[in-house]
């Protein structure tokens, strides 16, 4: 489950891969779909996974979203990493959940690159 504050509802999950952007829980932005399918049902290694949530290659504009701000700015925002001298990603977040443990990795940024990591890890009792 979780919470769309934009919204104000909780929101239940299917088993499967899901992904959040600034947009709703898997709104079918180019971004959010291409991370969708390169993930699949992949085990990757964390790495692998961090470097996918890297991508800042940007999207054509016939598949931008229109989300009311100017054409340049849909295009800067259209890639998984933003990367832009005003704005950009500042943390990449794995969450697997399991029957038995919870992991979480968080990779931070800054706007001269990478900036520290935090891992953290439950099992149930």
């Amino acid at each position: 489950m979780g919470y769309e504050s934009r919204h104000d509802h909780i929101r239940s999950f299917a088993p499967g891969i899901h992904a959040v952007s600034n947009g709703d829980f898997d709104e079918p932005w180019p971004k959010v779909e291409a991370l969708k399918a390169a993930l699949g049902d992949s085990q990757e290694e964390d790495e692998a996974l961090l470097k996918l949530l890297g991508d800042d290659r940007l999207f054509p504009d016939d598949r931008l979203p229109s989300t009311g701000v100017p054409l340049p700015w849909e295009r800067w925002l259209s890639s998984i990493f933003i990367r832009t001298t005003e704005y950009g990603t500042r943390a990449s977040t794995l969450l697997r959940l399991g029957a038995d443990a919870i992991a979480i990795l968080e990779q931070r940024f800054c706007p001269e690159g990478p900036s520290g990591r935090s891992a953290f890890n439950f099992k149930k009792a």
